[in-house]
C-alpha cells in the first residue's frame, strides 16, 4: 500500500464499493462508487477551520444524499484541513451500510 493512496474494492453487506483516498498535505480527495469501476458522482467540499467545518455540495446527489457530505466532513475533520468526496450510488443505502462505510472510511484514512 502506497503511503499516501488506498485504490480498493471492498464488500459491505454482499455489495463491492470501489474506494480510492488520496492524501495531500492539506487534506483528503475520498472517492466512493458502487460496483468495482470507479465513476465520478456527486461531489463534496468541506474546509475545517478551528472547530467548525463548513461544507459545500458542488453536485447533489439522487441517492443517499447525506453520504458525499457525510465524507467531505470527515476528510476534513481528520485532516484539519480540506475533504473533497465523490459519490456514485446507484440506489439508496440502508442505514447500517452507510454506517459500517463511513467507519471503514475513516479507518483507512487513519492508516494514511
Amino acid at each position: 500500500m502506497n503511503d499516501k493512496l488506498i485504490d480498493e474494492v471492498i464488500s459491505v453487506d454482499d455489495q463491492s464499493f470501489h474506494l480510492f483516498i488520496l492524501k495531500y498535505s492539506n487534506g483528503y480527495f475520498v472517492s466512493l462508487t458502487q460496483g468495482n469501476e470507479p465513476n465520478l458522482g456527486s461531489m463534496s467540499l468541506s474546509l475545517k477551520k478551528s472547530n467548525l467545518v463548513n461544507t459545500t455540495i458542488i453536485t447533489p446527489s439522487r441517492f443517499s444524499p447525506m453520504i458525499p457530505q457525510l465524507i467531505s466532513e470527515l476528510a476534513s475533520d481528520l485532516s484539519d484541513g480540506l475533504g473533497i468526496s465523490s459519490v456514485y450510488i446507484k440506489k439508496d443505502l440502508k442505514t447500517e451500510t452507510a454506517v459500517t462505510l463511513l467507519k471503514t472510511i475513516k479507518s483507512y484514512i487513519k492508516e494514511l
